[in-house]
């Protein structure tokens, strides 16, 4: 979870205000001064304090909904003043964030919350959730390519991607295919970097699923509570139980 989202779900000040309080210092991750804003923190094991005094969020509804983003829609929180944003389509009072993020340009699934261990743990690669997408790239998806996207490219200096290629598809009309993969990672931009590594233009770019949680008939910037069902599976694959959070 970020810290500034920690710190903004314990409700001791404003949005803009906890942003102050963690870039001039006064918030410490136990016991060290983090200036970070977007710092990475554990709920579960890491102690924040503001005056040397331990906060608690006071978040207590949790709320869990997925949403078909549309093209066009930033999943950040930081710019106020940014049009179309994802918040923007979802209709309730509760504070909700996104899990992970989807660029401008790619649609698809996108999981909001306010429960914090959960998305932490959701993002985290070491619970290797998938995250499975449908990307239409040209030119053609060459037989050696695959091999190299399953098996790792370097994105940029020193970092490396990979993807499992599910399926490929190619259009002949559009000069081009269509691809079915499912990473971990979750890198920013990922799937982009890594065919662009090989030489390959993204035209298209949807987010069909995340661990259990599938899009279904839900139209493109329509949002639904995920159901009881849905819910328990995906704590179960994080391992978290359900009186947990």
């Amino acid at each position: 979870m970020l810290l500034y989202r920690y710190v903004l779900n314990c409700q001791i000040a404003s949005r803009r205000k906890s942003n102050d309080y963690i870039k001039t210092g006064q918030i410490k991750v136990n016991g060290v001064v983090e200036k970070n804003p977007v710092a990475e923190i554990d709920p579960d094991k890491d102690v924040v304090l503001y005056n040397n005094e331990p906060l608690k969020s006071v978040v207590s509804q949790k709320i869990y909904i997925i949403l078909n983003k549309p093209v066009g829609y930033i999943c950040s929180l930081k710019d106020q003043h940014a049009k179309n944003k994802v918040l923007d389509l979802i209709d309730i009072k509760e504070r909700i964030y996104p899990v992970g993020r989807l660029d401008k340009n790619t649609k698809g699934l996108l999981l909001l919350t306010n429960d914090g261990t959960l998305a932490h743990r959701i993002m985290h690669p070491s619970y290797e959730i998938d995250k499975v997408y449908k990307v239409f790239i040209k030119p053609f998806l060459k037989a050696q390519d695959i091999k190299k996207l399953e098996k790792g490219v370097e994105i940029e200096e020193g970092v490396i991607a990979s993807a499992a290629i599910n399926s490929v598809e190619h259009d002949e009309a559009n000069k081009g295919s269509s691809v079915n993969l499912t990473i971990h990672q979750g890198l920013k931009r990922q799937i982009r970097y890594m065919f662009l590594a090989l030489h390959y233009k993204v035209h298209d770019l949807i987010r069909l699923r995340v661990g259990n949680l599938e899009l279904k008939d839900l139209e493109e910037g329509k949002y639904r509570n995920l159901n009881q069902s849905e819910l328990a599976q995906l704590k179960n694959m994080v391992g978290i139980k359900n009186d947990e959070t």
